[in-house]
């Protein structure tokens, strides 16, 4: 399990511009999770290390997933929650390629993965290496055979589909759940458009 845990691990402090960007919009940045390691490493003013509270607790947990206006984080249960009351979701560091999401207004961007010759992996490779994998485990085998790595998503590439999701969700308060559309196919949800362009291997 530890092993399964690693590939999905990110560093919090990757998601600081993001967290101050809703501070600065106004906004709250309330950084949830039950098992984490370490603390936001910085003090802003309306970022909220909820985690490391006093106040911490099963209710809340619930609540704050339930409520927010929007989430960007890791796949977990406790984002999982949001999709009982269809919260926005952006879905960032996913170990995946591909990824199945059954919620209206959800977006993701992966972390890169590295092949044996420290170029991006390609999509259609990923595709055809993993084939049609049903259980996670399968992935730590795949990735020694082929000596593939991940890299972690940067503080910008959050920060981007984070403001993506602001403007859709906040600024535009009066858009309906229909009118923020994102696009599936038949192999789960696409890969965030600004991600796709800056990384073109991973539609190739």
């Amino acid at each position: 399990l530890a092993e399964i845990a690693s590939i999905r691990n990110s560093d919090i402090n990757t998601y600081s511009k993001s967290m101050k960007f809703i501070a600065d919009q106004g906004g709250y940045a309330i950084r949830i999770g039950s098992t984490q390691r370490r603390k936001i490493n910085f003090e802003y003013d309306r970022v909220i290390d909820y985690s490391f509270s006093d106040i911490k607790n099963p209710k809340n947990d619930f609540l704050l997933s339930f409520f927010a206006n929007f989430i960007i984080g890791s796949s977990s249960g406790i984002v999982d929650i949001s999709s009982l009351n269809d919260v926005p979701v952006g879905l960032v560091n996913c170990p995946f390629y591909r990824f199945q999401q059954a919620r209206k207004r959800v977006s993701f961007i992966p972390k890169i993965i590295m092949n044996s010759k420290n170029e991006v992996l390609k999509r259609s490779t990923y595709l055809e290496k993993m084939g049609e994998y049903d259980d996670q485990k399968d992935i730590n085998s795949i990735f020694t055979r082929y000596n593939w790595r991940h890299l972690d998503n940067d503080e910008n590439d959050i920060l981007e589909i984070t403001k993506y999701f602001y403007k859709n969700i906040i600024s535009n308060s009066n858009n309906t759940q229909d009118e923020i559309k994102f696009e599936f196919d038949h192999e789960g949800l696409k890969i965030f458009k600004p991600f796709v362009d800056k990384y073109p291997e991973l539609m190739n």
